[in-house]
C-alpha cells in the first residue's frame, strides 16, 4: 500500500486552535482506470469524541467513515477546498473518520494534455474510482466498514448517485448542491439532500427546483430527507446545515456494530 502519514494535526488544516482535539491525515494512492493513481487523503479522528454516546477510553474505532466526493470546480483537490477542510473536522470532532477523493480533473489530477471533459467515459472512471475507494476502507482493519456513508457535493453528488447503483456496501448518502434528480437512482438507502432554492448553477437545468426534489423524492422507493434552503448560492458554509447532517448520520449509523468492533 502506498501510503504517507501527512501529520498529525491539533488544529483542522486551515487553522482552528483547539487543544484537546486532533486527527491524523494519511495520504495514499490507488490505480485508476483513467490510468493514473487516485489520491485518497484519510483522517482519523483521535482524542474526545462529541457525539452522545459514550465511550470508554481513546484508541478505539470510529463510528464511521464519511467519504468526501468533490464537486466539478474543486480545482484545488480536495486538500485546497476549505470548505472540505471544515467538514473533515466537523465529522472528526464527531467521531467519524473520514476519506476524501480527488475526481479526474481535480487536485493533483489535472492534466491538460489529457481530454477530461466530463463525459460519460469521465462518468464511468468516476464511478469505478470511489468504488475503488470504498475498497481501501473497507480493507482497513482501524474502521468499521458497516459505517461507510458517502457526501457528494454538486457534480460529486451526481457520481455518487450513479456510484450507488452497483455498491452494496453505502450505508447512506449526502446530496449536497444538486437536485431531486440524482436521487432517483438509488432504491435502498437513506437519502439527506440539500440544496437551495434559488441554486443558480442547478437552476440552469432545473427551473424549479423545489418542485422537481419533491416528484423525485415522492416517486423514490427509499427513505429521503430534504432540507431546502433559501439563497442562490451553489456552495454553503457547513454551519448552515452541520446539524441536519450529523442528526442525519446519528439516525443511520450502526452504533451497536461500531461498539462491537472497537472491543
Amino acid at each position: 500500500m502506498d501510503t504517507n502519514v501527512i501529520a498529525s494535526l491539533s488544529a483542522p488544516m486551515y487553522a482552528w486552535n483547539c487543544e484537546e482535539w486532533c486527527y491524523v491525515l494519511q495520504k495514499m494512492y490507488r490505480p485508476s482506470t483513467f490510468g493514473d493513481k487516485i489520491p485518497l487523503y484519510f483522517t482519523f479522528p483521535e482524542y474526545k469524541f462529541d457525539i452522545d454516546v459514550t465511550w470508554k477510553g481513546c484508541g478505539i474505532k470510529p463510528y464511521g467513515v464519511i467519504l468526501l466526493v468533490c464537486g466539478g470546480n474543486s480545482f484545488a483537490g480536495m486538500l485546497g477546498e476549505v470548505l472540505f477542510q471544515k467538514w473533515v473536522w466537523i465529522f472528526s470532532k464527531a467521531g467519524y473518520a473520514t476519506c476524501l477523493i480527488d475526481l479526474a480533473g481535480s487536485g493533483e489530477r489535472i492534466y491538460p494534455e489529457k481530454d477530461q471533459k466530463r463525459g460519460t467515459d469521465w462518468l464511468n472512471h468516476a464511478t469505478s474510482d470511489i468504488r475503488t475507494a470504498i475498497d481501501y476502507i473497507v480493507e482497513r482493519k482501524d474502521v468499521d466498514s458497516k459505517n461507510i456513508h458517502i457526501m457528494g457535493f454538486s457534480l460529486g453528488a451526481h457520481v455518487a448517485s450513479k456510484t450507488l447503483t452497483r455498491e452494496p456496501r453505502i450505508r447512506s448518502a449526502m446530496y449536497m448542491s444538486v437536485s431531486g434528480m440524482s436521487t432517483a437512482s438509488v432504491t435502498n438507502i437513506p437519502i439527506l439532500l440539500i440544496v437551495k432554492r434559488q441554486d443558480f448553477v442547478v437552476s440552469r437545468s432545473v427551473p424549479d427546483i423545489e418542485l422537481d426534489t419533491r416528484e423525485t423524492v415522492a416517486q423514490a422507493n427509499c427513505k429521503v430527507k430534504v432540507v431546502l434552503l433559501d439563497g442562490k448560492e451553489h456552495a454553503f458554509q457547513p454551519s448552515e446545515v452541520k446539524d441536519h447532517v450529523l442528526n442525519f448520520l446519528r439516525e443511520n449509523t450502526c452504533f451497536d456494530c461500531a461498539v462491537k468492533n472497537s472491543k
